[in-house]
């Protein structure tokens, strides 16, 4: 079976979500969890991306961002990459930590990005881990995350 190629569309705001490998609930571990958002918080200093929301799950990790000098695929091999081998070293367990591919969706207005944020942001509490947002750790909700809103659609 042909795969797919990814649509890049320069500019545009990208909601994606990835899975670990066997849905293992890797992120439970605080420290794991933070080696992503660390991972994430990189490409941001280095101006790769306008980070918009993200959260952490136990299993997954969602993220809308912005690319900026580079596309939504390299963003996510980034992250991906780099926090698996820094993961497989602290925990100690073998690799992959996450699966090949991730979903992407392109944002096309304001109200969607708005909605895409409130669903990340909610996540955690529909799984029942916290019961408000800015509660759970491991979230751009938490803390008085301050969003990238220049330059956004």
């Amino acid at each position: 079976m042909k795969t797919l190629r990814r649509y890049i569309e320069e500019g545009r705001v990208y909601f994606t979500t990835s899975l670990t490998q066997g849905k293992r609930k890797i992120f439970e571990n605080p420290e794991a969890a933070i080696e992503v958002i660390n991972q994430i918080y990189r490409l941001r200093e280095k101006k790769h991306m306008n980070l918009l929301a993200f959260v952490v799950m136990p299993e997954h990790l969602h993220l809308l961002c912005q690319p900026l000098d580079k596309d939504i695929s390299l963003i996510m091999r980034h992250i991906k990459r780099n926090s698996s081998f820094n993961i497989c070293r602290l925990l100690n367990i073998k690799a992959p930590i996450w699966v090949k591919r991730f979903h992407d969706e392109v944002m096309t207005t304001y109200d969607g990005v708005i909605e895409t944020i409130n669903y990340i942001h909610l996540n955690p509490v529909t799984r029942g881990l916290v019961e408000r947002p800015e509660d759970y750790p491991f979230s751009s909700a938490y803390q008085g995350f301050e969003l990238d809103w220049e330059g956004v659609l």
